[in-house]
């Protein structure tokens, strides 16, 4: 059951945004949490409820989401949260390896200590959650160390575009990507990744996020080919 949209800072927020906004914000946060899961309806009236507001802004908020690609409309039904397909995602990490292998290597060539220091303790906490086979807390950690090497490479259109492939393969869910030899695989070309980075070796480093990009890819492909993969009920997102 998904959990309705509520939010303590609302009155905050209106400070400096629009009623409709603010519930798009909030929306766009549930839905990227899990919060509301794939394929689920938008309830319009609880959501205002919920959120002290008319159904006016949430309308608009969920229009809004339309165009960004996270809800669809369905004539007489209303707006649900978009489900990625498989061919899509394939798509998505194309894209991805393109992106976020220029992204390490402008990374490698400018980043700061402190933008280096970060990622490093982003690392080592992803060690010890993989040795836990804590998804939960590795896969955050997952998205901000990616995160990370996109932003500090110094182009806010090449981030933007980062920022929407990860927020669609949010919408492909498939429990187990990650989980045991997953996580364990993944951090290990993060680790190969991370040397390249502090050596400033841009060559290197896009290669080594290149292939992690294609290994998540394959990962992840392994895990929706197999019967367990077709079976699973509940998928959970997944990442390289």
């Amino acid at each position: 059951m998904a959990q309705e949209p509520t939010s303590a800072s609302v009155l905050e927020l209106l400070k400096n945004s629009s009623l409709p906004e603010v519930v798009k914000g909030e929306l766009e946060h549930r839905i990227l949490a899990g919060d509301i899961d794939v394929g689920d309806r938008i309830n319009e009236q609880k959501t205002a409820q919920a959120l002290g507001v008319s159904r006016g802004p949430v309308r608009e908020a969920c229009r809004a989401l339309v165009s960004q690609g996270l809800l669809n409309f369905v004539p007489n039904r209303g707006f649900f949260v978009c489900r990625v397909q498989t061919v899509d995602a394939l798509e998505i990490y194309e894209l991805r390896m393109a992106l976020e292998s220029a992204a390490a290597g402008h990374f490698a060539e400018r980043h700061t200590t402190a933008q280096l220091s970060r990622c490093r303790r982003l690392l080592d906490k992803m060690e010890k959650a993989a040795r836990r086979h804590d998804l939960d807390s590795y896969y955050p950690l997952n998205l901000e160390f990616h995160e990370a090497i996109a932003a500090g490479a110094g182009n806010r259109r090449l981030l933007r575009i980062h920022r929407d492939c990860v927020r669609d393969l949010h919408l492909f869910r498939t429990r187990g990507l990650m989980q045991g030899v997953g996580m364990t695989a993944s951090n290990r070309e993060h680790k190969i990744v991370f040397r390249a980075l502090e050596k400033r070796d841009a060559t290197a480093a896009a290669a080594a996020m290149a292939g992690h990009i294609r290994n998540g890819k394959e990962r992840m492909l392994a895990v929706v080919q197999s019967p367990a993969g077709h079976k699973e009920k509940k998928p959970r997102p997944g990442a390289a």
